[in-house]
């Protein structure tokens, strides 16, 4: 009987090679759909890893393993999420642990079910990776093993959580703008998207107040967008243009770097002057914002560190399981550029 190989698989479903090592290694760059179809396949291929294929995480190996629970459209961006697993992966190799990722879309009641081609008892705990509604979080939970948030909180659940002080991230911010003397300032985000682009803006209205509000000359105004649906851009630079000349805005804080990014150039398009007629900043200080025409303003957030720390409270709480439930803010640093 001819050896069954990744390519047999890839070549049986009409998937790439790549998609199915992807796969069968509990990697991101392919559905759940995709994976669960792959791992079908393999059992009913007989497919056998070998030695080359040591390297391949827990759901190809009979040993445990931890579940990285993942929207999927956040594992496929690498500016953010992309280095938070990779330090996810970096904390997991430190202790000698698999990982296995999935998206969480499973289970015929549209909440997350554990994923039927695992061995449930190898189980180690599961990290939470960024945006997650309640009764899915709460699904995970009552699975049974230890559960830690990462870059995301639930006040209903009582789990760990490792988390970026996205707060204190928007005071220190607006701070910066204030002493460089800009009075006018809009925030554009959108409070649904994450708990992280809710607490920015919170964090910018309390320094504001700090600052004295409009006592001080100092007003925050919001302009809401939905950045989770396509085409969010649409019509952004029209009103955010509007409201600078509304309201003599002079300064725009934006929920993250890709919103930033994105108004800057809608905005230069409009001639606006950045930064002479208006200052923009954002979060995140993703690669790209130190290259950008002007270069961004931004802060500096936890993002390797995020995912490594995330793994050593999942183990500190494997450890200590009826310890009470703790909440780890990672503080963050202000990178002024030209932008702002």
């Amino acid at each position: 009987m001819a050896k069954i190989s990744m390519q047999t698989i890839a070549d049986h479903l009409g998937l790439s090679k790549y998609s199915v090592s992807q796969a069968l290694s509990g990697k991101p760059g392919v559905s759940e759909e995709t994976r669960q179809r792959v791992w079908a396949a393999a059992k009913t291929l007989g497919y056998r890893l070998g030695k080359s294929d040591s390297e391949l995480a827990a759901a190809a190996t009979p040993a445990s393993y931890i579940l990285i629970w993942i929207d999927e459209r956040q594992a496929q961006d690498p500016a953010y999420w992309g280095r938070v697993l990779s330090g996810i992966s970096a904390g997991a190799s430190a202790l000698g642990w698999h990982y296995v990722m999935t998206s969480g879309s499973g289970g015929n009641s549209g909440r997350p079910s554990f994923p039927h081609y695992l061995d449930e008892g190898l189980c180690l705990g599961h990290l939470i990776v960024g945006r997650m509604p309640t009764a899915s979080v709460a699904s995970i939970y009552q699975m049974g093993q230890p559960v830690v948030l990462i870059d995301h909180r639930d006040p209903l659940i009582e789990a760990d959580s490792v988390f970026n002080d996205n707060a204190e991230s928007g005071a220190r911010l607006v701070r910066h703008l204030a002493q460089a003397g800009r009075r006018s300032l809009l925030f554009v985000g959108d409070d649904s998207f994450a708990v992280s682009f809710r607490d920015r803006w919170t964090g910018c209205r309390q320094a504001v107040e700090e600052l004295g509000g409009r006592t001080s000359g100092c007003v925050l105004r919001k302009l809401t967008i939905r950045y989770k649906e396509t085409g969010w851009q649409d019509n952004l630079g029209r009103k955010a243009e509007q409201l600078l000349a509304e309201h003599d805005i002079d300064a725009i804080v934006c929920a993250n770097d890709h919103i930033a990014l994105e108004l800057i150039q809608l905005l230069k398009k409009r001639g606006v002057d950045i930064p002479g007629r208006c200052a923009v900043a954002g979060f995140d200080n993703i690669e790209q914002a130190a290259y950008f025409d002007p270069p961004l303003t931004t802060i500096e957030l936890a993002k390797e560190v995020l995912g490594y720390r995330g793994v050593e409270q999942l183990a500190r709480r494997r450890e200590n399981p009826g310890a009470l439930a703790e909440r780890i803010a990672l503080s963050s640093r202000l990178v002024v550029r030209q932008s702002g």
